[in-house]
């Protein structure tokens, strides 16, 4: 099973070049229909993302949206790149 830092990559690489329609657990759902990643990995990935969701402080958290379940404007992909690329740049040090 591939680390928690090569699936972000996985999830940001193909968030840049997809169309999104749902929100990141939905995607990541997507990733797993299309046999990009495992079972495992998908899980690995929800948990993850559940984990380190953005915070009501955080700039990332849109409160807005707060109520229907999205962290940020569904099907919006910039501030969901922008988030991976922040939780990316946190586990390199």
């Amino acid at each position: 099973m591939r680390t928690t830092e090569e699936l972000l990559i996985v999830v940001r690489d193909n968030l840049k070049t997809s169309n999104l329609h749902t929100g990141l657990c939905g995607f990541v759902d997507q990733l797993h229909s299309n046999q990009i990643i495992t079972m495992n990995e998908m899980s690995l990935l929800d948990h993850f993302i559940s984990d380190n969701r953005p915070g009501v402080l955080s700039k990332h958290y849109s409160f807005q949206h707060s109520l229907s379940g999205y962290y940020w404007t569904s099907g919006s992909k910039e501030p969901r790149i922008k988030w991976i690329d922040d939780i990316l740049s946190g586990l390199r040090g």
